[in-house]
């Protein structure tokens, strides 16, 4: 999915291109995601949130190496700059030749897959169809009626199949994954150029805002099992969800230097939400 979504994004010629590149690449991206972490946490059963963050470094680790070589580029093609994905690829192909993946924990205990997706069940299927539906048809431009009819549809085949709602506790740490993405990865989004003014008042490319976030979170999620065994991953969340608010209510207020100091301590709050939730 990777190497065709980059083959197709470098050679666009349109706008329609360009989506469906970008759309395939995204189909690589989400791949990864859904096999690693199961795979990570099939690996170290009793510590899971230790290897999830420490693996989750890697995703901070590619936001400084990809600005760090963003800005070095400077004006740079842009084709030039997204062929770049080809390095982690191969590399991840030949660190994959001949490895084995460990069987599953969920195999292992005898689980079945209908069993496992009776966990999230129609609520839970609900959820996801909607976001996906949504959005996708936003894209599209489907009428309501149309995107409401097929979230209906796949939402019944699904409760059909499985018979279940889906477990309650799944259901509600499924809810709260939306808002804890967002104050992440959505933030990441627009962090850069919300910041752009300020940025270029002290001559620095407000890419770097953005690198120095990420190296926080990448340094402090290699360093995540001892403090996960002194405040638990329920401790740690709440205590990333104060500092995350606080810096970001900070983010808001700060001008020149204050910014930096600003960005540190959101950096420092945003940065074991993802995995130790997984975990």
């Amino acid at each position: 999915c990777h190497v065709v979504g980059t083959l197709m994004t470098i050679f666009a010629t349109g706008y329609d291109m360009l989506f469906w590149a970008t759309f395939i690449v995204a189909l690589g991206n989400g791949t990864v995601e859904a096999v690693i972490n199961p795979v990570v946490a099939t690996m170290f059963p009793r510590e899971k949130t230790k290897w999830l963050n420490i693996l989750h470094a890697g995703w901070p680790g590619g936001l400084v190496l990809g600005g760090l070589l963003a800005i070095g580029l400077g004006d740079a093609s842009w084709t030039l700059k997204v062929s770049l994905i080809f390095i982690p690829v191969a590399l991840y192909g030949i660190i994959l030749l001949g490895r084995k993946f460990p069987v599953h924990e969920r195999v292992a205990a005898g689980v079945s897959y209908k069993d496992m997706l009776k966990e999230a069940g129609a609520i839970g299927a609900l959820i996801v169809i909607f976001l996906m539906t949504w959005e996708i048809g936003r894209v599209f431009e489907l009428p309501v009626i149309v995107r409401a009819i097929i979230v209906v549809a796949l939402t019944v085949g699904y409760g059909f199949y499985v018979k279940s709602l889906g477990r309650p506790m799944f259901i509600f740490l499924l809810l709260i994954m939306i808002p804890l993405a967002t104050t992440e990865l959505g933030t990441d989004s627009w962090i850069t150029p919300l910041m752009e003014s300020q940025m270029v008042e002290m001559n620095l490319n407000p890419g770097w805002l953005l690198v120095y976030t990420s190296f926080i979170m990448m340094m402090l999620r290699f360093c995540a099992g001892p403090i996960v065994h002194k405040l638990s991953p329920l401790g740690l969340l709440a205590a990333c969800a104060v500092i995350a608010a606080v810096g970001l209510l900070y983010l808001s207020l700060a001008q020149g230097i204050m910014i930096l100091v600003a960005a540190t301590i959101y950096g420092v709050g945003k940065t074991f939400f993802w995995p130790t939730m997984l975990g």
